[in-house]
């Protein structure tokens, strides 16, 4: 007896990853364009995409953020006289947006390492995978 692998598993499998991609893609696009309404773009001058993923956890790190924050132009042109409490809201949509953005480029790294054909039988080859 061998394990090979069922077409039917595989669909589902297939199935099911694309349906989380699209929906991250629609979170993304969601999230994307209340980023964009808000002007919330930018406000996190510094991104690190391991160490960034923490949003400030003390008022001293929220205000030394919004410190950075006031020396860019968006600042200047666009929200001079800000306060804390606003620059939080747009840091928030801004902070959502990047995190969500971080499994979708992962999902498309895989998605360009992965060969799928559509012939019967065929099953989804990820690098990461065994084949």
């Amino acid at each position: 007896m061998t394990n090979a692998p069922s077409p039917d598993r595989d669909r589902h499998a297939i199935r099911t990853w694309l349906l989380a991609v699209a929906a991250l893609v629609l979170a993304m696009v969601a999230v994307g364009g209340a980023t964009r309404l808000t002007e919330s773009g930018l406000s996190i001058v510094e991104w690190q995409p391991v160490t960034g993923a923490l949003p400030p956890l003390s008022e001293a790190a929220w205000q030394r953020q919004f410190e950075k924050y006031k020396a860019i132009p968006q600042y200047q042109t666009l929200n001079p006289g800000m306060s804390l409490a606003a620059f939080k809201t747009i840091f928030w949509w801004e902070w959502t947006h990047r995190l969500l953005g971080t499994p979708d480029r992962g999902s498309h790294s895989c998605c360009r390492s992965c060969g799928f054909s559509g012939r019967a039988g065929s099953r989804l080859r990820c690098a990461a995978g065994s084949g």
